[in-house]
């Protein structure tokens, strides 16, 4: 459910569909990107569902302007760009990887653990094939290639990175023939 103010209130499925068309042929054959088809699917038939109780008519008006409004900054703040947020840790592994191997050495850096956790998070993301393209697309590979190569790095960090290429490069033709 969607919360708004301090009551909470389920937004239909048909809701959304008014408020962000859509062509006819397109709603119920196929989810949006990104999105699985198969929940997709499931969430259309549990909103068309909750339409009607069968007591009553089920009457749809449009949005007004205030709840449209409410719906796009939910579903704007709700939202995370995937692809941005694999371009911000893969310019963390580089503040990192500069840290690691500047003469200074004085900067505070990312802790190892830290280092883990942001490469377990990219991994989560490249897991799905599609931001694992968009990650050797955005230049994403080479400068894990080099944390991978750096001897400074921590060894769990470098495996944790070893492991996010791996995810990239599994039965993803696309990543495998790029040159980094």
């Amino acid at each position: 459910p969607l919360v708004r103010g301090s009551r909470r209130e389920v937004v239909p499925f048909a809701v959304l569909l008014l408020a962000f068309p859509r062509p006819p042929e397109a709603m119920a054959s196929e989810a949006p990107s990104g999105v699985d088809p198969v929940m997709w699917k499931a969430l259309l038939k549990w909103s068309l569902q909750q339409q009607n109780d069968g007591t009553h008519q089920t009457e749809f008006k449009a949005m007004s302007a205030e709840n449209k409004a409410w719906l796009e900054e939910v579903m704007r703040d709700g939202v995370v760009d995937l692809v941005a947020r694999a371009g911000e840790i893969i310019d963390m592994f580089r503040g990192a990887l500069a840290s690691k191997t500047s003469a200074e050495g004085g900067e505070q850096e990312e802790g190892a653990e830290d280092l883990v956790a942001l490469a377990e998070e990219l991994e989560d993301i490249v897991d799905q094939i599609d931001f694992a393209k968009s990650l050797v697309q955005i230049g994403g590979v080479g400068p894990l290639l080099q944390v991978v190569q750096c001897k400074a790095m921590d060894a769990p960090v470098r495996a944790g990175v070893l492991s996010v290429l791996k995810t990239v490069v599994q039965n993803n033709p696309f990543a495998q023939v790029q040159r980094c």
